[in-house]
């Protein structure tokens, strides 16, 4: 792709009906290269017809997909957008006001390329969001079945959920414990909390990624530090974030010394929770806690830019209780053609049938029936 190519992208990203940081071209480049470099991937631009005369037409959506052979969500072949396996949200970059006929010039682009190709999956999507409300008018006017998944829910902070009285609030009977464990840290010297949004120095990057490896990731191998394609992709994808002061980091330190750290990014009005990483020495005070409730405490001066700010963890996740907000996501299908439809409802008798086994229940339910969008 070319620089002015990159530059439309982003240029789309920074305006986008629904933001997302993960569909962000300094996100997926570097993912693609690093993270999943055998794996072909395809960039598709639906473009806005600009009136004569004007300058070149402007992305009304990019799309970045990868054809499956067939997998569990499907087992028959399909197209995939793309998420790397960093990536916690789904939603493609559709331009305000073009979200309907973007999706629809992408199923015509999808047929017309691919005649085996017998559905689009997107995951991680927000229920009710912009993106699936414009997905759900395109199936209807295309005629193509649009299956959803059950819901689950993830923690999002938002603006009114703020504030020190709001982390009193959000904590409950917890906030005095979460006092003490920082009086106890403070014992040990100067703490402050810092956060670093215009200019991300290598230092924070470093220390960054030395905490996220320590303790338990490292020894288990799931840090971004022990593998050297994880870490080359975090150090690209942040300079490209940070070149546009994009990047946000939060920091607790210590007498001088980083001792808790987390990464995020920021699409339009909305921030990202990207990853954390604290120093076990200081896990009984429950540091990583201390630094995230200081950023719920902060918010309304460090992040009053922001709308919301999406957590990327799993339910039941420690940062339930200091972020209270939820958004929900799924898993959507579109499903093109009969024999899609009948695959999809074939796995979906199977999953329930092995629940149904499991519960020790009997095993005679009748089959669950796509949901039709």
């Amino acid at each position: 792709m070319s620089a002015v190519d990159i530059a439309r992208w982003a240029a789309l990203e920074a305006q986008a009906l629904e933001p997302n940081a993960y569909a962000s071209p300094h996100f997926i480049l570097p993912a693609l290269r690093h993270l999943d470099p055998g794996s072909p991937a395809q960039i598709v631009f639906i473009e806005q017809e600009g009136a004569a005369g004007t300058a070149a037409p402007q992305p009304a959506a990019v799309f970045a997909l990868r054809r499956q052979r067939g997998n569990k969500v499907l087992p028959l072949p399909h197209t995939e957008v793309y998420q790397s396996m960093h990536s916690f949200c789904g939603a493609p970059l559709l331009a305000q006001g073009h979200g309907v006929q973007a999706w629809q010039r992408l199923f015509a682009h999808l047929r017309s390329s691919s005649p085996w190709s017998f559905a689009l999956v997107i995951r991680n999507l927000e229920q009710g969001g912009e993106v699936h409300r414009a997905l759900q008018r395109a199936c209807d006017a295309a005629g193509y079945r649009l299956h959803d998944s059950a819901p689950r829910q993830r923690a999002m902070l938002l603006p009114e959920d703020t504030g020190p009285e709001a982390l009193k609030r959000n904590l409950r009977k917890q906030h005095a414990e979460v006092e003490r464990c920082k009086r106890r840290v403070a014992e040990g010297g100067e703490l402050g909390w810092h956060i670093h949004r215009d200019a991300i120095e290598p230092r924070v990057v470093e220390d960054f990624l030395r905490l996220e490896h320590a303790g338990w990731k490292g020894e288990e191998g799931s840090s971004l530090r022990a593998h050297p394609a994880e870490e080359a992709f975090f150090q690209e994808m942040v300079r490209g974030f940070a070149s546009e002061g994009r990047a946000l980091f939060t920091e607790l330190r210590l007498a001088g010394q980083t001792i808790a750290s987390t990464s995020n990014l920021v699409s339009g009005s909305t921030g990202f929770a990207f990853k954390v990483g604290w120093d076990p020495a200081y896990r009984k005070n429950g540091i990583g806690i201390l630094n995230e409730a200081e950023l719920v405490r902060n918010a309304p001066q460090v992040i009053a830019d922001l709308q919301a700010f999406d957590s990327g963890a799993e339910p039941a996740s420690f940062i339930e209780k200091l972020w209270p907000g939820r958004r929900s996501l799924i898993t959507s299908i579109v499903l093109f053609n009969r024999p899609a439809h009948w695959a999809l409802q074939a796995v979906q008798w199977a999953r329930d049938r092995a629940q149904r086994r499991q519960a020790g229940a009997p095993s005679d339910a009748p089959e669950a029936q796509a949901k039709a969008g």
